[in-house]
This record gives C-alpha cells, sequence and structure tokens, in this order.
C-alpha cells in the first residue's frame, strides 16, 4: 500500500451525493459502496465490493 504524502491533498476535494451522474450510475451497477467528490475540474469515484 502506498503511504500519504505530508500535507493536506493539493486539490480540494468536496463530498457529494449526486446519484445521477452517469459514472456514479455505472458505478453503483457493478460495486456495492460508491464515494464521490468533486474537484476542479472532475469527479473522485472510491469504491468497494462488487465483482
Amino acid at each position: 500500500m502506498a503511504q500519504r504524502l505530508p500535507g493536506p491533498p493539493p486539490l480540494e476535494l468536496v463530498g457529494i451525493a449526486d446519484r445521477e451522474h452517469p459514472r456514479v450510475v455505472r458505478a453503483l451497477r457493478f460495486r456495492e459502496e460508491v464515494r464521490v467528490w468533486e474537484a476542479d475540474g472532475g469527479l473522485v469515484l472510491l469504491t468497494a465490493g462488487g465483482s
């Protein structure tokens, strides 16, 4: 596992609950847990579970 870098992240990540974004909808088809953050210029998705 990679070690975390020191200091705050270089981008501000804002947690969102939007389940209608196409990438979130697709991730939910294959994964049980989907967490989403919005950053300048895009989304960050972390998932767990699924097949």
